[in-house]
């Protein structure tokens, strides 16, 4: 099995979506290490918080943070999105010149930061050490959104949406850094990935074996994929359903 790697989403997919529980996957991760397979963290989350989560499952594998637009390996940090300096530079200069309503990490201090997240303190410093990112609450009219989108597309970034944060960034995403890995450092591999929501979508459809588990809705994200499997059960209960599924096909 060394000849596969897995990609995996972490919020709703190994953790819970309410409780963020993790421990039903500690011995499947075990078993994952035994047979050689490695475990790829790709979230929208920063590379700081996917550290921590990698010392918490025992993991050291290579890890895709803010939605494909850095990846970190060997000791090295590649940045494939741009600058988060870049982006907060037009943010602000859209703001004084059209007087589009939005706010977002940049502009709060880390008391306002776990307010308007709900983060404590700590995880609130590790979100904020973004790279390539930069999450708003657009304040304004549907109307003027539609020009900001368009501003935008004009300068080469674009916006996913995750809860109610509009995350700015390049044209990057989980599954371009999961290509990028597949040319750099695991050539010849296979992926499974694992995910839930819309951002994990060009993942799954591009992986060879895709498991999508329910959102908070308890809904599957529906993919075009010869080889998909819905676990039953919720994270990360179903993260482990989805391995089972998948071992047999991976020999």
């Amino acid at each position: 099995m060394a000849n596969w790697f897995i990609s995996t989403d972490l919020d709703g997919t190994m953790l819970n979506h309410v409780t963020h529980d993790y421990v039903a996957v500690l011995p499947m991760l075990n078993r994952l290490q035994l047979l050689g397979v490695t475990v790829v963290l790709n979230s929208t989350k920063t590379a700081a918080e996917l550290t921590n989560w990698q010392d918490r499952l025992n993991l050291n594998a290579p890890l895709i943070a803010e939605n494909g637009g850095v990846i970190c390996f060997d000791g090295q940090t590649r940045l494939l999105g741009r600058a988060r300096s870049e982006i907060c530079d037009l943010l602000q200069a859209w703001r004084v010149q059209y007087g589009w309503q939005f706010a977002g990490y940049n502009d709060w201090s880390l008391a306002e930061l776990m307010r308007q997240t709900g983060f404590t303190s700590d995880h609130a410093e590790l979100a904020a050490q973004r790279l390539v990112t930069e999450p708003i609450l657009w304040q304004d009219s549907a109307e003027n959104f539609i020009h900001f989108e368009r501003q935008l597309a004009q300068v080469g970034l674009s916006w996913q949406k995750a809860g109610r944060f509009y995350h700015i960034m390049a044209a990057h995403n989980k599954a371009s850094a999961v290509a990028w890995l597949l040319v750099n450092r695991f050539q010849g591999y296979k992926v499974l990935a694992l995910g839930d929501g819309s951002a994990d979508h060009l993942m799954l459809e591009q992986a060879d074996l895709a498991v999508v588990l329910s959102n908070e809705q308890a809904e599957y994200l529906p993919i075009k994929h010869a080889h998909f499997f819905n676990p039953p059960l919720p994270a990360p209960q179903g993260w482990v359903q989805g391995l089972e599924w998948a071992l047999p096909q991976m020999r």
